[in-house]
């Protein structure tokens, strides 16, 4: 009986050694991270949007995933809203951040912004915005990812 017991451990150590050695030398598939992006204006924050992506994903490319992301106002200068009207700008100069947790990934600069809703307190961005933020000015920007 003792020396099934000790095979057993035996045959699980070496299954988890093996696991351990050969696992590190297999490509696994990337995984997600998870990025808010940030709208600002006037040194508030005034839409949030949440989206996922592959954590191999350079964070240039994390421009291009705007398109898909909804963003909730955070702020009352979306609450109140004009009859028939959907969109609105941000006067002044607006600041679009991606985050991952609390480092800020990416930031760019752009004067006025506007904003198309697409539902009850739901904001995106049209294809002209989207193209603006891409060649705006870049305040920060990190190599992580690339």
């Amino acid at each position: 009986m003792n020396q099934l017991i000790v095979r057993k451990n035996n045959a699980c150590t070496l299954v988890f050694i093996l696991c351990l050695t050969g696992c590190s030398s297999i490509s696994l598939p990337s995984g997600q991270k998870l990025l808010t992006v940030q709208i600002e204006s006037q040194g508030q924050v005034v839409l949030e949007g949440i989206v996922g992506v592959s954590d191999r994903m350079a964070v240039d490319q994390m421009w291009n995933v705007l398109g898909d992301l909804r963003f909730e106002s955070t702020h009352d200068i979306f609450q109140a809203k004009e009859t028939g009207q959907q969109s609105r700008s941000i006067v002044g100069t607006a600041i679009v951040k991606i985050l991952h947790v609390d480092e800020v990934l990416a930031s760019r600069k752009i004067d006025s912004l506007s904003v198309v809703e697409r539902g009850e307190g739901e904001w995106c961005f049209s294809a002209t915005e989207l193209s603006r933020i891409k060649q705006a000015e870049d305040l920060v920007s990190s190599d992580e990812g690339s």
